[in-house]
């Protein structure tokens, strides 16, 4: 060994090693395991945040669909009466301007009380009240030839051999108006008669009371009132 050289000092090492370590530390805890917590901090964040994204995006595309249908709603309900989509597309033109003529024709019969006629979407709707002692066949012929005249009244070709136009039958291979019937009268339990004519169909089918159900019977006339109701009520705030 020459005379100028040193020998390295042991405790020297052991210093720097301890330095080292110091410099990992903070506060006596791991640097190490501090940047670990903060990157999994930071994944958490960053998943909240896909999530909170998610959420939102799912959220905008409900609003809009929700928007979208209120819009279709609003656009469908400016005719007159409910929604009815394609059921009232492709129908013939009725003039309700009819009505009123073919009621003050047929009550100038001494057998009938009232008549009241209308219309929703491809119904047409025929309430009758004859006075008492009217039987059920002079009542159902009545009504048939109100149903005629309202027809004939309307203008349209009869199909051939057929004895109704096509108002009340088919028109562009569509159908178009069925017809509805209720008659009444007091102290008959033939009474009250309900009566349908469909589309395409000549026939008008009768059901008379000789009432098994009553209960249905009395929903029938309650909604039919309602129908009358609603029907002066339009005409009130027609003039």
């Amino acid at each position: 060994m020459e005379k100028n050289e040193k020998p390295v000092a042991i405790d020297d090492t052991q210093g720097q090693v301890e330095a080292v370590k110091e410099e990992l530390t903070v506060d006596g805890v791991d640097t190490l395991k501090l940047d670990a917590q903060k990157e999994d901090k930071m994944k958490r964040k960053q998943q909240r945040k896909k999530k909170l994204k998610s959420f939102l995006i799912v959220a905008l595309v409900f609003v809009i669909i929700v928007g979208l249908g209120i819009v279709w709603l609003i656009s469908a309900g400016r005719n007159d009466g409910p929604v009815y989509g394609d059921r009232c597309a492709s129908l013939v033109t009725l003039d309700s301007g009819i009505f009123n003529e073919v009621e003050t024709t047929m009550e100038e019969n001494s057998a009938i009380n009232d008549v009241a006629i209308s219309v929703d979407c491809r119904i047409i709707k025929i309430n009758i009240d004859y006075v008492e002692g009217t039987s059920k066949e002079s009542a159902t012929a009545l009504a048939s030839d109100t149903l005629h005249l309202l027809d004939d009244s309307a203008g349209y070709e009869k199909t051939d051999g057929g004895q109704w136009s096509y108002l009340l039958n088919t028109h562009d291979g569509r159908s178009q108006y069925d017809a509805d019937f209720m008659l009444t009268t007091t102290n008959n339990e033939d009474f009250p008669i309900f009566g349908a004519k469909k589309a395409e169909l000549d026939l008008i089918s009768w059901t008379y009371a000789s009432i098994k159900n009553q209960a249905t019977t009395d929903k029938v006339l309650e909604e039919a009132a309602q129908d009358a109701a609603d029907a002066v009520d339009d005409s009130a705030s027609t003039d």
